[in-house]
């Protein structure tokens, strides 16, 4: 090895032992990479009550222990009643929408919603049928028993006398063949009575007669076979709407929304009527 002349003694040594240690030896180890955690999977949604809450308005309401009435239409209900407030809330689908009604305890027909709360809390489910009694086991008396045990005995004599007879074969008489029971007659088939036709349903009657609401009105008018949706003044636009997703019209001539007057379009109007009474 060859040393330069400005290099000391002790500077050429360390480069020596420089160049004779590998280079892998000096790199320290890379540090582990420590693991992520796996996340938590996120709770399930709870899903949202979609339920309509409203207050009842007037005296167009009517409670019974099982249903209630707006407007002289009867849907099913069903009643809770709040322990710590008092509150009754009715649960019932009107025209394929989910309401719930909220009756408080100083409200006008909260007495009415109570009484029919608690007559179908009252109201107890039929009772259920009792199984049928067991019929006891017949057993054979005791004198049958005796017969067939003296049957038995016989029957063991005779094949151990049989053996003791001498070796001569004796013709075995063929024993007659019992008697096959008479098959009763079948009785004639009777042809089933047929049925009386049924009557014929009566045509069902125009919707008549009207809804009225806080500003607004709906009118089943038979002079111009429309069912009519009236406003005392302009209406918002949540009502406007609720009218027009409805599918009745705009009519310059009549200055009202309008339908044709089908039961179709009576049923579309009395859920509209629950819209519109539910909104402020």
């Amino acid at each position: 090895m060859k040393i330069a002349a400005n290099t000391t003694p002790k500077a050429a040594a360390t480069k020596a032992a420089a160049a004779k240690t590998p280079k892998a030896a000096t790199k320290a180890a890379a540090p582990a990479t420590p693991a992520t955690p796996a996340k938590a999977a996120p709770a399930a949604k709870q899903p949202k009550d979609k339920r309509m809450t409203i207050v009842p308005e007037g005296n167009r309401w009517t409670f019974e222990p099982k249903a209630i009435t707006l407007d002289g239409l009867t849907f099913p209900a069903t009643y809770s009643v709040k322990p710590q407030s008092g509150d009754v809330f009715v649960f019932a689908a009107m025209q394929g929408i989910a309401l719930r009604l909220h009756i408080a305890t100083g409200h006008p027909l909260y007495h009415g919603a109570f009484d029919a709360a608690m007559a179908a809390k009252a109201a107890k489910p039929a009772a259920k049928a009792e199984p049928a009694a067991k019929q006891p086991s017949v057993k054979a008396p005791a004198a049958d028993k005796a017969k067939a045990k003296a049957s038995l005995a016989k029957g063991k004599a005779e094949r151990e006398a049989a053996k003791a007879a001498p070796a001569a074969k004796q013709p075995k008489a063929k024993a007659a063949a019992p008697a096959k029971p008479a098959t009763p007659a079948k009785a004639a088939k009777q042809p089933a009575a047929k049925a009386a036709p049924k009557a014929a349903a009566p045509a069902a009657k125009q919707p008549t007669g009207e809804i009225t609401g806080k500003g607004w009105r709906i009118v089943f008018d038979d002079a111009e076979q429309r069912t009519r949706v009236c406003f005392t003044g302009k209406p918002s636009a949540k009502q406007k709407a609720a009218v027009e997703a409805a599918g009745f019209f705009w009519s310059q001539r009549l200055q009202s929304w309008n339908k044709k007057l089908t039961h179709k379009a009576a049923r579309a109007a009395q859920a509209l009527a629950v819209q519109l009474a539910a909104l402020k």
